[in-house]
């Protein structure tokens, strides 16, 4: 990111926004909060006032970690502005709000949710409450009823539909969620070298491949409810229990499912981190983990019983296993890979492993009992120390 091209761009912005105005008059310091992997992300804060402070989100034409080879619409911020607009109108608080948005130079000006972190680093610490859990569930059955087909008026889910076909960011998943990784060699692909050893398990298993494209297939064809879309523990702020919910870039209308299976797909893999690589004060993190996450799970089924059927719901349990195991298989293959994953080779293993048992046998999974049973960890050790 081209830090004077920034300044100059700020220096020029309209906006009457109050936490806009000193951009234009105050010394300026620059840093990265985070490293995305599709867009450019920076903190902008005064050097004389620090609580004078917003986020800058560019939009480039690539997708960052890919390269100049893999081109992206940068138009696509316009779309995650409205999205975000309307995540906060469903669920008031509960996203960063958008102070100002620059079509000509593809960038938005957010709040700053500096007293929040990533999710994924509480998660690594092992330090998140039961809370942040609940409040993560409830922003996503709120959305999800709301947002309803079966609730939502004829006229404004045809407008919902229309406005967030998102056909540039849709493609993104369908490419590397559910295509690349079962391609042998595909140069999008960028295992790591325990991840290798284990691709075989996804392109030779016929089955697997060819439930891996009726996954795709639901992905790309059922319109149910308006979805965050990447809804993983990266998308996540967390204060304590109070959470916040970012990068809606890949908002659609699409199947209930797929929030709650990205979630769940990254809950597992930190559940693997914490199981094979225990924590040095002896807390079993991993089993208060999965003791939250199990309690996740239920709490969204139980929510949304409410309002759809039995049958509905036993086909969302399906998919949530299958788009889980699909989730994590791309996190091990793909160049987005899951959060310090490198430091943690055993449970990338562990999530290959369980990824292709997911996909394999989602379509058999109908009750929550049978949701619980299928997560129960694998046979891989339980410490670096014992794989011999």
């Amino acid at each position: 990111m081209d830090i004077e091209h920034i300044k100059t761009i700020l220096r020029n912005v309209e906006s009457q926004h109050t936490f806009t105005k000193f951009l234009k008059t105050d010394d300026l310091s620059f840093t990265e909060p985070g490293v995305g992997n599709v867009n450019y992300v920076m903190r902008v804060s005064s050097k004389t006032d620090p609580r004078k402070t917003v986020i800058v989100k560019l939009a480039g034409p690539i997708i960052k970690v890919l390269g100049p080879n893999y081109p992206l619409d940068k138009n696509r911020n316009n779309l995650e502005r409205k999205a975000l607009r309307k995540l906060h109108d469903v669920c008031p608080g509960q996203v960063p709000e958008v102070f100002h948005w620059d079509k000509e130079e593809s960038f938005m000006i957010m709040q700053d949710l500096k007293h929040y972190e990533d999710m994924n680093w509480a998660l690594m610490r092992g330090d998140i409450k039961q809370g942040a859990f609940r409040n993560i569930v409830e922003f996503a059955t709120t959305l999800h009823r709301v947002t309803h087909k079966k609730y939502c008026p004829e006229e404004e889910f045809e407008v919902m539909k229309q406005t967030f076909r998102n056909e540039t960011m849709r493609n993104v998943h369908y490419t590397y969620v559910f295509t690349c990784p079962w391609i042998k060699d595909h140069p999008a692909n960028f295992p790591s070298a325990a991840a290798k050893e284990y691709h075989a398990l996804l392109y030779e298993n016929k089955r697997v491949v060819s439930n891996t494209l009726e996954l795709r297939e639901i992905y790309m064809t059922k319109k149910e409810c308006l979805l965050h879309g990447d809804m993983h523990s990266g998308s996540v702020m967390t204060n304590g229990e109070d959470v916040k919910i970012i990068d809606a870039e890949l908002v659609c209308v699409g199947p209930q499912s797929l929030d709650l299976a990205f979630l769940l797909a990254h809950f597992l893999y930190f559940y693997h981190v914490h199981r094979i690589y225990p924590r040095k004060d002896g807390e079993d993190f991993a089993s208060r983990l999965r003791t939250m996450m199990c309690n996740a799970v239920k709490q969204y089924f139980q929510e949304i019983s409410t309002w759809l059927t039995e049958k509905e719901c036993e086909t969302i349990i399906q998919e949530v296993v299958g788009f889980t195991g699909c989730e994590m298989c791309k996190r091990t293959f793909s160049a987005a890979h899951y959060h310090e994953s490198d430091d943690y080779p055993l449970a990338e293993q562990s999530c290959i492993r369980q990824g292709v048992k997911l996909i394999e046998n989602y379509k058999e999974i109908k009750t929550i009992e049978d949701l619980m049973n299928i997560l129960q960890i694998d046979s891989l050790p339980s410490s670096p120390s014992s794989s011999g």
